[in-house]
């Protein structure tokens, strides 16, 4: 079983997630892009009132439970974006040490 790196947040093919409009997902950077572009029938299709597909994914194959649950939280697209990418950059900042 292989697990993502931590410093690049990338999944093997078998973890990656499939929107509902083609596009397929194998990093949380790949999500924040998504998130810019995402149109609002895109994040109502994998979010409801009973599920987050965006948190589910990220908690489930990242382990990133802090995360998966301020995207929980998230209202729009672009607010859960915001929350991928400061998780992105501030894993990005620490990797030299």
């Amino acid at each position: 079983m292989t697990t993502p790196k931590k410093t690049s947040f990338e999944v093997s093919a078998e973890k990656r997630f499939w929107l509902n409009d083609g596009t397929i997902l194998s990093s949380l950077k790949e999500l924040d892009n998504a998130f810019g572009k995402m149109n609002e029938s895109v994040w109502k299709h994998h979010v409801t009132k009973d599920r987050n597909d965006f948190a589910n994914w990220v908690e489930g194959v990242f382990q990133e439970k802090k995360l998966g649950l301020a995207i929980r939280k998230a209202k729009t697209a672009k607010a859960a974006g915001k929350l991928v990418r400061s998780k992105v950059e501030g894993a990005r900042l620490w990797t030299f040490f």
